[in-house]
Protein backbone atom coordinates (compact mmCIF):
# COMPACT_ATOMS: atom_id res chain seq x y z
CA UNK A 1 0.00 0.00 0.00
CA UNK A 2 2.55 2.77 1.11
CA UNK A 3 4.13 3.14 -2.36
CA UNK A 4 -0.28 4.09 -3.32
CA UNK A 5 0.02 6.31 -1.03
CA UNK A 6 0.35 10.23 -1.72
CA UNK A 7 3.11 12.03 0.06
CA UNK A 8 2.44 13.94 3.24
CA UNK A 9 2.00 17.82 2.69
CA UNK A 10 1.22 17.58 -1.09
CA UNK A 11 -2.56 19.46 -0.47
CA UNK A 12 -1.42 23.41 0.71
CA UNK A 13 -3.27 24.39 4.49
CA UNK A 14 -5.56 27.11 1.65
CA UNK A 15 -6.53 24.30 -0.59
CA UNK A 16 -9.13 21.77 0.54
CA UNK A 17 -8.09 17.93 0.51
CA UNK A 18 -8.13 16.24 -3.02
CA UNK A 19 -10.30 13.25 -3.22
CA UNK A 20 -7.27 11.05 -3.10
CA UNK A 21 -6.09 12.11 0.03
CA UNK A 22 -9.78 11.87 1.66
CA UNK A 23 -9.94 8.03 0.64
CA UNK A 24 -6.36 7.50 1.94
CA UNK A 25 -7.94 9.30 5.12
CA UNK A 26 -10.46 7.14 5.13
CA UNK A 27 -8.95 3.85 4.67
CA UNK A 28 -6.55 4.47 7.30
CA UNK A 29 -9.37 5.32 9.67
CA UNK A 30 -10.87 1.99 8.89
CA UNK A 31 -7.44 0.03 9.18
CA UNK A 32 -6.94 1.55 11.81
CA UNK A 33 -10.53 0.44 13.63
CA UNK A 34 -9.94 -2.93 12.47
CA UNK A 35 -13.33 -2.39 9.98
CA UNK A 36 -11.27 -3.07 7.08
CA UNK A 37 -8.23 -5.47 7.73
CA UNK A 38 -4.85 -4.84 6.29
CA UNK A 39 -4.42 -8.72 4.87
CA UNK A 40 -7.69 -7.92 3.18
CA UNK A 41 -6.19 -4.93 2.09
CA UNK A 42 -2.66 -6.26 0.67
CA UNK A 43 -4.33 -9.13 -1.24
CA UNK A 44 -5.77 -6.70 -3.64
CA UNK A 45 -4.04 -5.91 -7.15
CA UNK A 46 -2.62 -2.71 -7.54
CA UNK A 47 -5.30 -1.77 -9.76
CA UNK A 48 -8.14 -2.30 -7.44
CA UNK A 49 -6.28 -0.62 -5.08
CA UNK A 50 -5.66 2.78 -7.07
CA UNK A 51 -9.52 2.46 -8.10
CA UNK A 52 -10.40 2.38 -4.63
CA UNK A 53 -8.07 5.37 -3.91
CA UNK A 54 -8.50 7.65 -6.49
CA UNK A 55 -12.52 7.13 -6.65
CA UNK A 56 -14.36 10.69 -7.10
CA UNK A 57 -16.24 10.13 -3.68
CA UNK A 58 -17.02 8.31 -0.63
CA UNK A 59 -20.10 6.49 -1.97
CA UNK A 60 -18.26 5.33 -4.76
CA UNK A 61 -14.88 4.46 -2.30
CA UNK A 62 -17.55 2.20 -0.12
CA UNK A 63 -19.09 0.60 -3.70
CA UNK A 64 -15.67 -0.06 -4.55
CA UNK A 65 -14.54 -1.59 -1.34
CA UNK A 66 -17.72 -3.91 -1.02
CA UNK A 67 -16.68 -5.10 -4.84
CA UNK A 68 -12.97 -5.61 -3.25
CA UNK A 69 -14.58 -7.66 -0.28
CA UNK A 70 -12.72 -5.10 2.08
CA UNK A 71 -16.43 -4.63 3.81
CA UNK A 72 -20.15 -5.91 3.03
CA UNK A 73 -23.42 -3.79 3.14
CA UNK A 74 -24.58 -3.43 5.99
CA UNK A 75 -20.87 -1.95 7.01
CA UNK A 76 -20.63 0.35 4.52
CA UNK A 77 -24.08 1.57 5.48
CA UNK A 78 -23.05 2.54 9.08
CA UNK A 79 -19.58 3.80 7.39
CA UNK A 80 -21.78 6.20 5.11
CA UNK A 81 -24.06 7.23 7.88
CA UNK A 82 -20.68 7.85 10.67
CA UNK A 83 -22.04 4.99 12.73
CA UNK A 84 -18.70 3.61 13.02
CA UNK A 85 -18.83 3.44 17.39
CA UNK A 86 -19.73 -0.72 17.87
CA UNK A 87 -18.62 -1.50 14.39
CA UNK A 88 -15.81 -3.49 16.39
CA UNK A 89 -15.73 -4.79 20.05
CA UNK A 90 -12.66 -5.80 21.35
CA UNK A 91 -11.08 -8.43 18.69
CA UNK A 92 -14.76 -8.70 16.97
CA UNK A 93 -16.22 -6.81 13.94
CA UNK A 94 -19.77 -6.74 12.95
CA UNK A 95 -20.98 -8.24 9.79
CA UNK A 96 -24.47 -7.62 9.80
CA UNK A 97 -27.47 -7.60 12.58
CA UNK A 98 -29.35 -10.55 13.14
CA UNK A 99 -32.28 -9.46 15.64
CA UNK A 100 -33.18 -7.75 18.41
CA UNK A 101 -35.09 -8.15 21.78
CA UNK A 102 -35.80 -6.94 25.59
CA UNK A 103 -32.32 -8.10 26.12
CA UNK A 104 -30.31 -6.26 23.37
CA UNK A 105 -29.32 -6.92 19.47
CA UNK A 106 -27.73 -9.74 18.00
CA UNK A 107 -24.93 -8.75 15.09
CA UNK A 108 -23.47 -11.70 13.64
CA UNK A 109 -19.39 -10.91 13.90
CA UNK A 110 -16.20 -12.13 13.01
CA UNK A 111 -12.73 -12.67 15.40
CA UNK A 112 -10.74 -9.91 13.25
CA UNK A 113 -7.51 -12.92 13.80
CA UNK A 114 -9.09 -15.84 13.80
CA UNK A 115 -11.57 -14.85 10.60
CA UNK A 116 -13.96 -17.42 13.09
CA UNK A 117 -17.53 -15.78 12.97
CA UNK A 118 -19.75 -15.43 15.91
CA UNK A 119 -22.83 -14.12 17.23
CA UNK A 120 -22.57 -10.93 19.92
CA UNK A 121 -25.45 -10.10 21.96
CA UNK A 122 -25.25 -6.54 22.50
CA UNK A 123 -26.48 -4.28 25.72
CA UNK A 124 -26.48 -0.69 25.37
CA UNK A 125 -26.80 1.25 28.00
CA UNK A 126 -26.24 4.86 29.30
CA UNK A 127 -25.23 5.62 33.26
CA UNK A 128 -29.15 6.73 33.57
CA UNK A 129 -30.35 3.25 32.93
CA UNK A 130 -31.49 0.64 35.50
CA UNK A 131 -28.86 -1.71 36.62
CA UNK A 132 -31.47 -4.48 36.77
CA UNK A 133 -31.05 -4.62 32.53
CA UNK A 134 -27.53 -5.42 33.37
CA UNK A 135 -27.41 -7.89 35.77
CA UNK A 136 -30.25 -9.93 33.96
CA UNK A 137 -27.60 -9.47 30.93
CA UNK A 138 -24.77 -10.73 32.76
CA UNK A 139 -26.96 -13.51 34.46
CA UNK A 140 -27.28 -14.96 31.17
CA UNK A 141 -23.80 -14.75 30.02
CA UNK A 142 -22.69 -16.51 33.51
CA UNK A 143 -25.11 -19.16 32.88
CA UNK A 144 -24.38 -20.08 29.09
CA UNK A 145 -20.38 -19.83 30.68
CA UNK A 146 -21.20 -22.87 32.91
CA UNK A 147 -23.05 -25.16 30.05
CA UNK A 148 -21.35 -26.56 27.69
CA UNK A 149 -23.52 -29.15 25.40
CA UNK A 150 -23.94 -29.79 21.92
CA UNK A 151 -27.65 -28.80 22.28
CA UNK A 152 -26.84 -25.32 23.94
CA UNK A 153 -25.42 -22.24 22.20
CA UNK A 154 -21.97 -22.19 23.55
CA UNK A 155 -20.46 -18.78 25.14
CA UNK A 156 -17.19 -17.54 23.67
CA UNK A 157 -16.30 -14.34 25.41
CA UNK A 158 -17.41 -11.15 26.70
CA UNK A 159 -16.54 -7.66 27.47
CA UNK A 160 -17.86 -3.72 27.03
CA UNK A 161 -16.80 -0.87 24.76
CA UNK A 162 -16.88 2.82 26.13
CA UNK A 163 -16.71 5.41 23.49
CA UNK A 164 -15.14 8.76 23.03
CA UNK A 165 -17.80 10.57 23.28
CA UNK A 166 -19.43 11.18 26.32
CA UNK A 167 -22.87 11.04 25.10
CA UNK A 168 -22.39 7.42 23.68
CA UNK A 169 -23.76 4.54 25.96
CA UNK A 170 -21.34 1.55 26.62
CA UNK A 171 -21.60 -1.56 24.87
CA UNK A 172 -22.02 -4.50 27.21
CA UNK A 173 -21.28 -7.39 24.78
CA UNK A 174 -21.79 -11.10 24.94
CA UNK A 175 -19.78 -13.34 21.98
CA UNK A 176 -21.36 -16.94 21.26
CA UNK A 177 -20.90 -19.69 18.87
CA UNK A 178 -23.14 -18.40 15.52
CA UNK A 179 -25.44 -21.15 14.72
CA UNK A 180 -26.56 -21.32 10.83
CA UNK A 181 -29.98 -21.73 10.22
CA UNK A 182 -33.10 -20.90 11.65
CA UNK A 183 -35.27 -20.85 14.96
CA UNK A 184 -37.39 -23.22 15.04
CA UNK A 185 -40.83 -21.09 15.02
CA UNK A 186 -39.63 -19.95 11.18
CA UNK A 187 -38.92 -23.48 10.45
CA UNK A 188 -42.07 -24.11 11.52
CA UNK A 189 -43.72 -21.09 9.25
CA UNK A 190 -42.42 -22.07 6.22
CA UNK A 191 -42.21 -25.74 6.40
CA UNK A 192 -45.87 -26.57 8.33
CA UNK A 193 -46.40 -28.89 11.05
CA UNK A 194 -43.33 -31.31 11.04
CA UNK A 195 -43.15 -34.77 10.77
CA UNK A 196 -43.99 -36.64 13.69
CA UNK A 197 -40.48 -38.37 13.75
CA UNK A 198 -38.81 -34.96 13.21
CA UNK A 199 -40.92 -33.48 15.48
CA UNK A 200 -39.71 -35.77 18.69
CA UNK A 201 -36.10 -35.47 17.61
CA UNK A 202 -35.84 -32.22 17.96
CA UNK A 203 -37.91 -32.21 21.01
CA UNK A 204 -35.49 -34.35 22.23
CA UNK A 205 -32.22 -32.84 21.72
CA UNK A 206 -33.49 -29.83 23.73
CA UNK A 207 -34.70 -31.87 26.05
CA UNK A 208 -30.97 -33.04 26.74
CA UNK A 209 -29.85 -29.61 26.79
CA UNK A 210 -32.48 -28.77 29.77
CA UNK A 211 -31.11 -31.82 31.27
CA UNK A 212 -27.85 -30.21 31.58
CA UNK A 213 -28.83 -26.65 32.93
CA UNK A 214 -30.81 -28.23 35.14
CA UNK A 215 -27.28 -30.96 36.28
CA UNK A 216 -26.46 -27.43 36.73
CA UNK A 217 -29.18 -26.20 39.00
CA UNK A 218 -30.33 -23.76 36.50
CA UNK A 219 -34.24 -23.15 35.11
CA UNK A 220 -34.49 -21.75 31.85
CA UNK A 221 -37.95 -20.27 32.44
CA UNK A 222 -38.25 -19.66 28.88
CA UNK A 223 -38.20 -22.49 26.70
CA UNK A 224 -40.34 -21.59 23.05
CA UNK A 225 -39.61 -22.33 19.31
CA UNK A 226 -38.09 -19.07 18.75
CA UNK A 227 -35.46 -19.78 21.67
CA UNK A 228 -34.23 -23.37 19.38
CA UNK A 229 -32.39 -22.57 16.53
CA UNK A 230 -32.14 -25.78 13.84
CA UNK A 231 -28.94 -26.32 12.26
CA UNK A 232 -29.26 -27.00 8.14
CA UNK A 233 -28.09 -30.43 9.71
CA UNK A 234 -30.67 -30.65 11.96
CA UNK A 235 -29.47 -30.01 15.37
CA UNK A 236 -31.00 -28.40 17.77
CA UNK A 237 -29.47 -25.67 19.54
CA UNK A 238 -31.21 -24.08 23.42
CA UNK A 239 -30.45 -20.28 23.34
CA UNK A 240 -31.33 -16.93 25.57
CA UNK A 241 -31.32 -18.06 29.05
CA UNK A 242 -31.58 -14.30 29.78
CA UNK A 243 -34.29 -15.63 32.47
CA UNK A 244 -32.71 -18.39 33.47
CA UNK A 245 -31.72 -18.59 37.50
CA UNK A 246 -30.63 -21.51 39.70
CA UNK A 247 -33.01 -23.35 42.18
CA UNK A 248 -31.38 -21.43 45.10
CA UNK A 249 -32.06 -18.22 43.65
CA UNK A 250 -35.82 -16.99 44.87
CA UNK A 251 -35.77 -13.30 43.13
CA UNK A 252 -38.51 -13.36 41.67
CA UNK A 253 -40.98 -10.54 42.98
CA UNK A 254 -44.96 -11.47 43.63
CA UNK A 255 -46.85 -10.96 41.05
CA UNK A 256 -44.37 -10.92 38.19
CA UNK A 257 -44.43 -12.95 35.39
CA UNK A 258 -41.72 -13.91 33.70
CA UNK A 259 -41.48 -15.83 30.27
CA UNK A 260 -43.68 -15.66 27.06
CA UNK A 261 -47.02 -16.42 27.57
CA UNK A 262 -47.71 -18.95 25.04
CA UNK A 263 -45.51 -21.44 27.01
CA UNK A 264 -44.98 -20.47 30.08
CA UNK A 265 -45.96 -22.89 33.29
CA UNK A 266 -49.01 -22.03 35.01
CA UNK A 267 -46.43 -21.01 38.22
CA UNK A 268 -44.89 -18.87 36.51
CA UNK A 269 -48.32 -16.98 36.60
CA UNK A 270 -49.03 -17.42 40.46
CA UNK A 271 -45.97 -18.53 41.71
CA UNK A 272 -43.13 -16.93 39.75
CA UNK A 273 -40.73 -17.65 42.96
CA UNK A 274 -41.09 -21.11 43.35
CA UNK A 275 -40.76 -22.37 39.62
CA UNK A 276 -38.27 -25.39 39.11
CA UNK A 277 -37.83 -27.48 35.95
CA UNK A 278 -40.95 -28.79 35.89
CA UNK A 279 -42.05 -25.36 34.21
CA UNK A 280 -39.45 -26.23 31.54
CA UNK A 281 -41.03 -29.34 31.04
CA UNK A 282 -44.33 -27.72 30.51
CA UNK A 283 -42.82 -25.02 27.70
CA UNK A 284 -40.84 -27.90 26.07
CA UNK A 285 -44.76 -29.50 25.96
CA UNK A 286 -46.05 -26.22 24.23
CA UNK A 287 -43.44 -25.92 21.88
CA UNK A 288 -43.41 -29.55 21.09
CA UNK A 289 -47.50 -29.12 20.39
CA UNK A 290 -46.14 -26.05 18.14
CA UNK A 291 -44.04 -28.41 16.04
CA UNK A 292 -47.07 -30.37 15.43
CA UNK A 293 -49.81 -28.40 14.89
CA UNK A 294 -48.29 -25.45 13.60
CA UNK A 295 -50.10 -22.89 15.98
CA UNK A 296 -49.74 -21.93 19.69
CA UNK A 297 -51.54 -25.09 22.40
CA UNK A 298 -53.80 -21.90 23.13
CA UNK A 299 -55.56 -19.72 21.19
CA UNK A 300 -55.63 -15.96 22.29
CA UNK A 301 -58.67 -14.99 24.12
CA UNK A 302 -59.95 -11.23 23.74
CA UNK A 303 -57.58 -10.08 26.96
CA UNK A 304 -54.97 -11.07 29.07
CA UNK A 305 -57.01 -11.62 31.90
CA UNK A 306 -58.64 -14.49 30.20
CA UNK A 307 -55.44 -15.86 28.45
CA UNK A 308 -53.99 -16.08 32.43
CA UNK A 309 -57.57 -17.67 33.48
CA UNK A 310 -57.44 -20.02 31.55
CA UNK A 311 -53.32 -21.06 31.55
CA UNK A 312 -54.23 -21.65 34.97
CA UNK A 313 -56.97 -23.75 35.13
CA UNK A 314 -57.52 -25.81 31.83
CA UNK A 315 -55.24 -28.20 29.89
CA UNK A 316 -53.80 -27.72 26.70
CA UNK A 317 -56.57 -29.24 23.93
CA UNK A 318 -55.36 -32.50 22.98
CA UNK A 319 -53.26 -32.72 19.89
CA UNK A 320 -55.32 -34.99 18.19
CA UNK A 321 -57.95 -32.59 17.48
CA UNK A 322 -56.04 -30.57 15.56
CA UNK A 323 -53.59 -33.38 14.64
CA UNK A 324 -55.72 -36.60 13.88
CA UNK A 325 -52.68 -38.40 12.48
CA UNK A 326 -50.87 -38.47 16.13
CA UNK A 327 -51.10 -41.74 18.28
CA UNK A 328 -52.91 -41.73 21.23
CA UNK A 329 -49.53 -42.64 23.15
CA UNK A 330 -48.02 -39.47 21.95
CA UNK A 331 -51.01 -37.43 22.68
CA UNK A 332 -50.71 -38.35 26.08
CA UNK A 333 -46.90 -37.73 26.52
CA UNK A 334 -47.87 -34.19 25.40
CA UNK A 335 -50.66 -34.07 27.77
CA UNK A 336 -48.42 -35.00 30.64
CA UNK A 337 -45.64 -32.44 29.72
CA UNK A 338 -48.85 -29.55 29.91
CA UNK A 339 -50.28 -30.54 32.90
CA UNK A 340 -52.06 -28.34 35.03
CA UNK A 341 -50.61 -29.56 38.29
CA UNK A 342 -47.08 -30.15 38.25
CA UNK A 343 -46.65 -32.97 40.22
CA UNK A 344 -48.57 -34.87 37.17
CA UNK A 345 -45.87 -33.81 34.77
CA UNK A 346 -42.67 -35.46 33.90
CA UNK A 347 -40.10 -35.11 36.88
CA UNK A 348 -37.25 -34.21 34.45
CA UNK A 349 -36.26 -33.70 31.24
CA UNK A 350 -34.27 -37.27 31.03
CA UNK A 351 -38.17 -38.66 31.44
CA UNK A 352 -39.08 -36.75 28.60
CA UNK A 353 -36.46 -37.64 26.51
CA UNK A 354 -36.77 -41.07 27.56
CA UNK A 355 -40.58 -40.98 26.35
CA UNK A 356 -40.31 -39.46 23.32
CA UNK A 357 -37.58 -42.42 22.16
CA UNK A 358 -40.20 -44.86 20.75
CA UNK A 359 -40.98 -41.50 18.17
Amino acid sequence: MKGLLSPQGSASHSEAPSPRLRNEELLQELLGRRIVLIEDWERLETEERRAILEAPDRKTVLSLMVEAGLINYYQAGRIEAGTLFGLVMGNYRVLSRLGAGGMGIVFKAEHVMLRRQVAIKVLPLSPDQPTALLIRFYREVRAIAQLVHPNIVAAIDAGELIGDDPDDPILHYFVMEYVPGQDLEQYVIERGCLDIGLACDLIQQAASALAEAHKHQMIHRDVKPSNLLITPEGQAKLLDFGLARTYSTRVTEPGTVLGTLDYIAPEQINAAGTVDGRADIYSLGGTLFWCLAGRTPFPPQKSMAQDLAIRLTQPPPSIRAVRPDVPEELDAILRRMMAVDREQRFASPAEVRQALLPW
